[in-house]
């Protein structure tokens, strides 16, 4: 399983990942943290190198993001090419970037 897998499992699961200092912490209910805690140890190296990185984590709410970079606590998305909000989860670009006027 490789980390996008992880992530999608860890989210499907009702657990949250919430940054926490250099680290994250595990928010959920026992038996749903229990259930994704094999995932979680396997990947726990990579999830906190990304976090450190500011790559994995909502720069509002903190919380993990997944493989496009979605926060869906806040329902936004950065633009793919430029890096601002879209405002969206679902738009790739933002307007400036899908109009061509950037």
């Amino acid at each position: 399983m490789n980390l996008s897998q992880a992530l999608r499992l860890i989210r499907a699961s009702g657990v949250e990942l919430v940054q926490k200092g250099d680290g994250f912490a595990v928010r959920g209910g026992a038996a749903e943290r229990e259930s994704v805690k094999p995932a979680i140890l396997e990947h726990r190296a990579e999830i906190v190198t990304r976090i450190r990185a500011g790559t994995l984590a909502c720069k509002s709410c903190k919380r993990v993001v997944d493989e496009r970079f979605v926060c869906w606590t806040c329902q936004n998305r950065p633009c793919e090419s430029c890096g601002r909000p879209t405002g969206s989860p679902f738009i790739a670009n933002c307007d400036p970037c899908a109009l061509g006027v950037n």
